[in-house]
């Protein structure tokens, strides 16, 4: 599931996180499923435990997932979390809005880019 690009200047971590959200947004997790351990996941990907561990700790810091100690890591969306992720990332999302438009993107071309986005996520 997890499809890591180990040439992309986004760090391995990062790319964990975001394949993990594509897993919700795709349907492959749900609230409660038990994510491999971070030993598991490090043998899988072929990378160092470290890196692992650095997305589960960031995962869990955002709202993601929690981890239980001596039962794992679970995918446990946390609603308050994510509210205040949301209504801070709507300000990021102006700036890059006003970003695209100074670069001379149209309102057709960023709708675009929006549908493109989320046709690569419903695949």
């Amino acid at each position: 599931m997890y499809q890591l690009d180990y040439s992309s200047s986004i760090p391995i971590y990062q790319q964990i996180i975001d394949e993990t959200k594509k897993g919700l947004l795709k349907g492959y997790f749900s609230q409660g499923d038990k994510l491999p351990s971070i030993r598991e996941m490090a043998k899988t990907l072929l990378i160092n435990e470290s890196t692992v561990s650095k997305a589960y700790k960031e995962m869990e810091a955002i709202g993601m997932i929690e981890t239980v100690v001596g039962r794992g890591s679970f995918i446990a969306l946390d609603r308050d979390k994510l509210k205040l992720r949301k209504e801070d990332y709507r300000q990021t999302l102006k700036m890059d809005f006003l970003e695209a438009f100074y670069l001379g993107y149209t309102e057709d071309e960023v709708i675009e880019i929006l549908r493109e986005t989320k046709r690569e996520v419903s695949r």
